[in-house]
C-alpha cells in the first residue's frame, strides 16, 4: 500500500522492496503510472486554454525505449537531436518527430529521406542552404532563433540572429519553412520568461509581410520547464564542490524544499495568453499552432534509483553500491533519499557515498529513516531526467531499469562484459 510522504510524494514502499529483492541493485525504477498522469495532467491543462497545440518528447532527456513508447502511445510526438535519436524514434513509431540541435549531420540526407512527418530545425544559415537538397516532400522546416530573452544571452551557439534572418527571408522560397523555434533554457521555474520570449518572437513576425507569414503553422517554444521533486546546491556548496573542499553536513541552505516554481497549470495559462495575445493577433497567424516539448516535467519524478548499504564506516557514513555514473547531476542537487528498509520520515545526517573511486563521489548528506545498517535499501527520488541518458560506463556498469506497472518487469538489463567490450577490435 502506498505510504504518504511529508511534501505530497508517495512513496511505495513494498513494491521497491520487491524490486530490489527480485531484481538486485542499483536499479533504476520506473513507475508507469505516475508517468501517465504527467502526460494526461500537462496535455489537459494546456489545451484547456488552447486547442491547436502539440506536445513533443525530447529524447535527450530520458532515451530509454520503453519510457519513449509509453510517451508515444499516450499521442506525444519525439524531438530528437542525432540520427541515432531519428532512427530510434522512427522504430518507435513516433507519429510526428522533429529533429533540431546544433550540428546536424545533414551532408548525408539518405539517412533520413525515408523518414515521414519529419520537422528539420535549422540551427544555421548553412543548415538552411543544405536543407534545399532534400527532396522529400513530407519533411518541413523551421528556423531556431537566438533570441536576447534571459537565459539564453550565453547560449550564442544555438539559433540564427533574428535581424539576419529578417534581412534573408525573402530569399527562402525555396525552403518549405513552416515554422519558428526557441529554447530559453533548462529549469525554468517561471512562465514569464516563456511570455517575455513569445512577445520577442511576435516583435519578429510583425516585421515579416502578411504573405511571408502565410506558410508559417507552427510556432516551437521548446522545452525547459523545471521539475519539482528536487532542489539546487546551495551557493556555500557549489564554492565548496568546485574548491574540492570537504562539504560539512549541515542542513541545506535553500529554502525552496522540493518544490520551488510555479504549477504546471499557471505556466499553461501564462504562456498560452501570451501566445494568443502576442502571436494569434496578426494577420495569416490566426490558426497557428503552438509547440511545446516537456522533458524534465514530465518524466523526473515518475523514476527512483535503489541502491544498498554495503558498508557502515560509522553513524554519518556509509558506503553504497552506486556511484555518481548513476546519477550525474545528483552532484549538483540535493534529492530526497529514503532508507526502506527502516522506513521514517526522520530526517538523519548521514555522508552517503558511493562506490566510485572518487573523493566526490557522494549521492547525498541526508537521508530518511530510523537508522542505517550494512544491506538496507535505499531510495534517491526523481532522477528520471537525465540520469538515464547521461549515465556513464566509469569503472561500473550501467544500471537496469525495471518498470513496475501492477506487475515489475526488467525492461533494460544490467550491462556486462560482453556488451561493453565486444566492439573492440580483437589484435
Amino acid at each position: 500500500m502506498p505510504l504518504k510522504l511529508k511534501r505530497g510524494y508517495n512513496l511505495e514502499i513494498k513494491k521497491l522492496e520487491r524490486c530490489a529483492e527480485r531484481f538486485g541493485t542499483p536499479q533504476y525504477v520506473l513507475f508507469e503510472n505516475d508517468l501517465k498522469k504527467r502526460i494526461k495532467r500537462v496535455a489537459r491543462v494546456f489545451k484547456k486554454h488552447y486547442k491547436k497545440i502539440e506536445f513533443y518528447y525530447p529524447y535527450k532527456t530520458n532515451d530509454l525505449p520503453y519510457l519513449c513508447k509509453l510517451i508515444h502511445e499516450e499521442g506525444f510526438g519525439a524531438e530528437v537531436s542525432s540520427i541515432f535519436e531519428l532512427q530510434l524514434a522512427s522504430m518507435l513509431g513516433a507519429k510526428k518527430i522533429i529533429f533540431s540541435g546544433p550540428g546536424k549531420n545533414l551532408l548525408h540526407p539518405e539517412k533520413i529521406g525515408d523518414v515521414s512527418n519529419l520537422i528539420i530545425m535549422a540551427d544555421s544559415f548553412s543548415e538552411i542552404e543544405k536543407l534545399n537538397s532534400i527532396q522529400n516532400k513530407k519533411i518541413e522546416f523551421g528556423v531556431r532563433l537566438n533570441l536576447k530573452t534571459k537565459k539564453t544571452y550565453k547560449w550564442e551557439k544555438f539559433g540564427v540572429n533574428p535581424e539576419k534572418l529578417l534581412d534573408k527571408f525573402s530569399k527562402l522560397d525555396k525552403v518549405k519553412l513552416t515554422g519558428l523555434h526557441f529554447h530559453i533554457g533548462s529549469e525554468i521555474k517561471n512562465p514569464k520568461i516563456y511570455a517575455k520570449a513569445i512577445r520577442e518572437v511576435s516583435s519578429f513576425l510583425e516585421k515579416l509581410s502578411e504573405n511571408q507569414r502565410k506558410n508559417i503553422r507552427f510556432i516551437d517554444i521548446g522545452g525547459g520547464l523545471s521539475s519539482e521533486g528536487y532542489d539546487k546546491v546551495s551557493l556555500f556548496e557549489f564554492i565548496n564542490l568546485i574548491l574540492n573542499k570537504r562539504i560539512p553536513l549541515i542542513e541545506e541552505l535553500s529554502k525552496n524544499q522540493y518544490n520551488s516554481m510555479f504549477s504546471i497549470e499557471e505556466f499553461a495559462r501564462i504562456i498560452t495568453k501570451e501566445f494568443k495575445k502576442e502571436i494569434l493577433t496578426l494577420k495569416n497567424l490566426e490558426d497557428v499552432k503552438l509547440y511545446i516539448e516537456p522533458g524534465r516535467w514530465l518524466v523526473n519524478t515518475s523514476i527512483h534509483l535503489l541502491t544498498k548499504v554495503l558498508h557502515k564506516k560509522g553513524e554519518t557514513s556509509v558506503i553504497l553500491d552506486a556511484g555518481i555514473n548513476l546519477v550525474p547531476h545528483i552532484i549538483y542537487e540535493h534529492h530526497p533519499i529514503y532508507n526502506i528498509s527502516r522506513f521514517s520520515n526522520e530526517k538523519k545526517k548521514c555522508r552517503l557515498y558511493g562506490n566510485l573511486c572518487m573523493a566526490n563521489d557522494i549521492l547525498g548528506n541526508f537521508y530518511m529513516g530510523r537508522g542505517i545498517e550494512e544491506g538496507d535499501t535505499l531510495c534517491i527520488k526523481n532522477i528520471g531526467a537525465y540520469s538515464i541518458s547521461e549515465s556513464t560506463q566509469f569503472m561500473k556498469p550501467k544500471a537496469k531499469v525495471v518498470s513496475i506497472n501492477g506487475k515489475m518487469k526488467l525492461v533494460r538489463k544490467e550491462e556486462n562484459f560482453e556488451y561493453r567490450y565486444s566492439r573492440d577490435l580483437r589484435i
